[in-house]
């Protein structure tokens, strides 16, 4: 499969570290924006987007978090609002 893909695999686990730290670089960077802006993700932030998931998923919530990792979906809700956040605050003036 990895040759068809043009890669052999010290290739492909350079794209996967690769990515992976790209992922961690843009989670902490989410992170310290939303602490220095004050942001947080309330219990009704998280409700809110699981039920939205849930019905355009087609699953109930408790379906939706039982396949979720939870605080990776947390953190990406978080990361979704410090951006808003910023886009309104800076470009949507």
């Amino acid at each position: 499969m990895l040759t068809s893909m043009g890669m052999n695999m010290e290739a492909y686990e350079a794209d996967v570290q690769d990515s992976a730290l790209l992922l961690a670089k843009q989670l902490m960077l989410t992170r310290a924006v939303a602490e220095k802006e004050g942001i947080t993700l309330s219990e009704s932030d998280l409700n809110e987007a699981l039920e939205e998931d849930a019905a355009e998923a087609g699953m109930s919530v408790e379906d939706l978090k039982s396949s979720q990792d939870m605080r990776a979906y947390e953190e990406q809700l978080l990361g979704t609002k410090a951006v808003d956040a910023l886009v309104e605050k800076y470009i949507n003036k």
